[in-house]
């Protein structure tokens, strides 16, 4: 991790929007977390479902890695959206800090933001939080947490080139397509955003 960011402690990493709370991912959330990576249709445009094993495997490596400082080599934070009224989960939201890595063919290998405070977001909702916008709001939370509290000056994203969904709402919000890493991620897209280029998302 860099060192501008190795001592930095946010004075709370929980945060809300208006329909939306965002509370750091805890071991009550092992259920919900599995149900969300081994359902066949929420992972259609994200990979391949996990197994019950495997995913329970993932929650406790994802638990232990948020638990993890800010500063520490390969830290992230994960954090489970819930509605406000009813405190029901309605999906995950993540910042993940490990180094992003491609290769040009016959080339050496190419790393973004090994060493910058860039890291890439990630969001996974639940079947029942689809066709609310609540991706727009969740993403918009996040990414307003993170410019304004946590200092990160520009986030990355990833997500399938067939994923229409997702490709609209992060065009809404100001991502920008960049060239540098697309075209050797085979069927990948990807993108950036920094403060000049957002637009938060209201409802």
């Amino acid at each position: 991790m860099p060192s501008n960011v190795s001592h930095f402690t946010p004075p709370s990493l929980e945060f809300e929007t208006r329909r939306v709370k965002f509370e750091l991912l805890s071991e009550d959330e092992s259920a919900f977390y599995v149900s969300l990576y081994c359902d066949p249709k929420i992972m259609r445009l994200i990979g391949s479902p996990l197994s019950s094993t495997t995913a329970n495997k993932a929650f406790t490596a994802t638990l232990k890695a948020n638990k993890k400082p800010f500063g520490e080599k390969s830290h992230m934070k994960v954090w489970v959206a819930k509605c406000k009224e009813s405190s029901s989960p309605l999906g995950i939201v993540s910042l993940n800090w490990l180094a992003i890595e491609f290769q040009e063919k016959d080339k050496e290998k190419h790393v973004i933001a090994p060493n910058d405070n860039e890291p890439e977001i990630g969001i996974i909702l639940s079947r029942q939080a689809h066709g609310k916008q609540l991706a727009e709001e969740a993403i918009t939370g996040l990414l307003s947490f993170g410019f304004s509290q946590l200092k990160i000056p520009k986030f990355h994203t990833f997500y399938q080139q067939k994923n229409i969904a997702v490709r609209r709402f992060v065009k809404k919000l100001g991502f920008e397509f960049s060239e540098v890493l697309s075209p050797f991620k085979a069927n990948t897209t990807y993108q950036y955003i920094t403060p000049t280029t957002f637009k938060p998302f209201v409802r």
